[in-house]
């Protein structure tokens, strides 16, 4: 097996990785062995050329039915996908996340730059500093956010923190800074450009120890859709009473949330029972 190539999302081969896999498993919480059972039943129900997608359906097959905490866990990327299919879900999520970092957050605030205003995605507050946060969602891993987003995000903050240094919100002692967060990958000359402003990146694999999916995990705050018993149909009404990752669903029962969105109380007990399982 370990000859055959993968064929990513992005259409680029590569060399077959058992370790790589294997990883990704371990890390949803599935104990070595179990690992490895997994990966196999998932290779013989494949046939080549393998694909991340074929691969990826196959490992969440068999990890539904044989560690369905670590089926939600592993497929997170995928759940943050299923946010859309506009971005503003994805801001609301992104502001979860820093909230659960202990940041103190606002979501769509104008803010005015010395020449124009501008509509802020998010704006977390922690201690002394300010970010300005521009989140840019994609619905496909291969869309990166490349140069033109970070030059974009970086030029808005520029014209924002002008405007800061006259005016008498300095006084507060607040340092502002550009933030930009996306559901995928940075290009390398983005993350190049990004180090070199200033501009902070957080994305899917960067930065190293505080990437997107690390933020997730660190602080538990995995998306409604990543469970099971929530689809399609009534992530829309989760998201329109602000229940938009696991941890909401913890701080209510299942009669009030039978009553606020019309979910039937057994379907709502469900819910609220693979929220507390994924966060224990």
């Amino acid at each position: 097996m370990n000859h055959w190539e993968v064929i990513k999302a992005s259409g680029e081969r590569e060399s077959f990785n058992r370790a790589k896999v294997r990883n990704s498993v371990i890390h949803a919480g599935v104990p070595a062995k179990e690992a490895d059972e997994i990966i196999e039943k998932a290779l013989r129900a494949i046939t080549p050329p393998i694909t991340t997608k074929k691969l990826f359906r196959a490992v969440k097959k068999y990890l539904r039915t044989e560690s369905p905490q670590s089926s939600i866990r592993y497929r997170i990327k995928d759940a943050i996908y299923s946010l859309g299919p506009t971005g503003y879900p994805f801001e609301r999520y992104v502001a979860k996340i820093l909230q659960q970092q202990g940041y103190e957050v606002k979501v769509g605030q104008i803010v005015q730059g010395r020449c124009v205003s501008h509509e802020v995605d998010v704006v977390p507050t922690k201690g002394k500093h300010c970010y300005m946060v521009e989140c840019k969602f994609h619905h496909k891993g291969k869309t990166r956010s490349n140069i033109k987003t970070a030059l974009y995000v970086h030029a808005r903050f520029l014209d924002i923190k002008r405007a800061y240094g006259e005016s008498e919100m300095r006084k507060t002692g607040l340092i502002p800074k550009g933030m930009v967060v996306t559901n995928t990958r940075f290009s390398s000359e983005a993350v190049k450009y990004a180090d070199c402003v200033g501009l902070k990146a957080i994305g899917w694999k960067h930065p190293v120890g505080e990437s997107l999916e690390k933020l997730i995990e660190h602080g538990k705050t995995y998306p409604v859709t990543a469970l099971p018993s929530v689809n399609r149909k009534n992530v829309g009404v989760l998201l329109k009473h602000d229940i938009v990752t696991v941890k909401d669903l913890e701080k209510i029962s299942a009669a009030a949330l039978s009553k606020a969105t019309g979910f039937d109380v057994r379907e709502s007990l469900r819910i609220i029972k693979q929220a507390y399982s994924i966060c224990e």
